[in-house]
Parts: C-alpha cells; sequence; structure tokens
C-alpha cells in the first residue's frame, strides 16, 4: 500500500474539537489524520453519531475532492481488482442488502483513539472499552500488528478456491501473514473459544455490564431489517427455532461464530482453523452442539441434527 493510504496517527487536539463542536448527533465533523508521510494531511468527515456506521450503511464519507481512502486502498496494487460498487456513503441497501464493510469498524477504533487522547493509533487501549469485564478473559489479546504466529500457536490454513485456486486439504498456511490481522479495530481480537463464549454472553445477556439492556435490544431489532443491526448479526436460522444474534468472525485462513441464546442465557463460540468459500463450518458445528446443549438444559431426548450448507448459515434441521 502506497504511504499516502495508510492511517499512521491520529492529532488529539483536532479530534477532540471535532468531537466536541457538533450541535448533534449525525453532523459531519472534522477529524485531521496524518499519513504516513505526515505530510501532507489529508483531512477525513466523520458522521459522528456512532450508529449509522455500527449499522453499516456505510455512512462515512469524504468531501468532494479530498482524497478517498477507501479508492486509495482498492487502487492499490495488490487489492485493485475491480472497482467500487458504489459511493462511500450512498450504498443502496435494498441492492446491497446489508452493505456489510469492516472499514467501518476502522474508523469507529479512530475515532476512540482520538478520543483517548492516543498520539498514535497503535496507542490505543482496546482493552479500556471492557472495563473491568476484561479481567474475566484471560486468554484475550489484540494483535495490533504481525502475524498470527506471532499471537497465537494455532495456525490457520486457506482452502479457498478464490485466494489459492485449489480448494484442496489442507490448504496453505497462513499462520505467518502479516495480513491476517490488517483491519485493527475490525480484525484483531484474540482468543480461545470459551473467553469468546462468555464476552458474546458479556455483551448481550444479564447482567448487561457491557452493554444496556435497551441498547441490546435495538442492536437485536434492527437486524430484523437486513439481518445487520448495531453491530449485531441475526443469527436465528442457525438454531433453527429460538431467537439468536451476535457476530460472525472471518478472516484470512480463520472462521468462526459467536452466538447469543437469549431464552437460555446462553453463549455459544465456535472457533475453525480453516477458511473456505462459503464459511459453512461454524453454523455446521453450532447446529449440533446448540440442540444437544439445549436438550441436556431442559432435560429432554438429544435430536439428531443434519446441516445442509450454505453461505455461512445453512439449514440446520433436528429431530
Amino acid at each position: 500500500m502506497t504511504s499516502d493510504c495508510l492511517f499512521r496517527q491520529v492529532r488529539p487536539s483536532a479530534a477532540a474539537e471535532a468531537l466536541g463542536g457538533a450541535d448533534a448527533p449525525g453532523e459531519i465533523a472534522e477529524v485531521d489524520i496524518f499519513t504516513a508521510t505526515a505530510s501532507p494531511h489529508w483531512k477525513l468527515y466523520l458522521e459522528l453519531d456512532g450508529k449509522p456506521l455500527l449499522g453499516m450503511p456505510s455512512p462515512w464519507l469524504v468531501r468532494p475532492g479530498r482524497p478517498d481512502p477507501t479508492r486509495c486502498l482498492l487502487e492499490a496494487p495488490w487489492v485493485a481488482t475491480g472497482k467500487l460498487l458504489f459511493p462511500p456513503g450512498t450504498c443502496d441497501q435494498k441492492h446491497y442488502f446489508n452493505c456489510y464493510s469492516s472499514t467501518n469498524y476502522v474508523m469507529l477504533g479512530l475515532l476512540l483513539a482520538c478520543q483517548a487522547g492516543a498520539d498514535d493509533w497503535k496507542d490505543y487501549d482496546q482493552f479500556a472499552a471492557l472495563g473491568d469485564f476484561a479481567k474475566t478473559l484471560a486468554s484475550l489479546t489484540f494483535a495490533v500488528s504481525g502475524p498470527p504466529n506471532a499471537w497465537t500457536p494455532v495456525k490457520g490454513y486457506d482452502m479457498t478456491h478464490y485466494n489459492n485456486e485449489s480448494g484442496k486439504f489442507p490448504g496453505i498456511d497462513v499462520s505467518a501473514v502479516a495480513g491476517v490481522f490488517g483491519g485493527w479495530t475490525a480484525a484483531d481480537a484474540t482468543m480461545n473459544a470459551l473467553d469468546a463464549a462468555n464476552l458474546v454472553k458479556g455483551i448481550y445477556g444479564p447482567p448487561f455490564e457491557l452493554v444496556s439492556k435497551p441498547l441490546v435490544d435495538e442492536m437485536y431489532a434492527l437486524s430484523n431489517v437486513t439481518g445487520y443491526g448495531m453491530a449485531t448479526f441475526n443469527l436465528t436460522r442457525l438454531t433453527p427455532h429460538d431467537v439468536a444474534y451476535g457476530h460472525l468472525g472471518a478472516t484470512y485462513g480463520y472462521q468462526s461464530v459467536a452466538v447469543y441464546v437469549p431464552s437460555m442465557d446462553l453463549g455459544i463460540s465456535i472457533a475453525t482453523n480453516i477458511e473456505l468459500d462459503s464459511q459453512p463450518q461454524p453454523a455446521d458445528v453450532f447446529c449440533s452442539v446448540y440442540n444437544t446443549a439445549k436438550a441436556v438444559l431442559l432435560g429432554s431426548k438429544i435430536p439428531t441434527c443434519t446441516f445442509k450448507p450454505s453461505y455461512w448459515s445453512g439449514g440446520c434441521d433436528c429431530k
């Protein structure tokens, strides 16, 4: 990537002024963010209301006449495989469904770093967002830079056709590829499956230590429109009969899912170290694990479940 595309440093004074200068949520404020060369810097205009960013209608934008970081990235030689489907901030949800883009989480991370007064985005303490709850997640780390093998002994394997044109077992070991964690606040949380299950339960379930009950309800309610609400996937069809929500996890060589089922106050996380074209394996495992756990908790007969794969979800049928 060329240097003028990098988010290298935030200037807290400008960010603080911008964050404090908006009269109402949703107003456009100007935040200065230095590039890797720091000269000249470009000005990024963000919507200050975090809810649209979390909801993924791609609301952040760059004013006409300013460099466009999204286009800048997509035109980098190693990324430029196509063109933008729509200009930033103009997503047609009826046509493109939920318009999911991890870029929004990078933007939110930069805003948090600004608000925390960090001199550099790498200095922002991501644990701060979890408060004391972070102490219950012993395995959680934030891989700010470096490849997976610098943070975990678990190797990841790319078995996709679109990356290596084979799709054959065992795939390509990508645990030494630094780009796996290229998304910073969008893709750098690393932990074991138990802690991931505890985290998803801590976010969505009582006593609502991390997120208030009204906000959890809003996060889920919005997911009924396009399948993705506010930082929340509607995962009910994975159960397939009980309301469920949470988040998918997919990056180079690794795919997962973390699910909360409110009727059972149950958090389940499935983590895999392979990447497949349609990421069906987390949902496949969840189908059997959840319905078995439900039967045990209710004291009923453990069902026999079958799974029909499709893109990230598929059909779970238990009898």
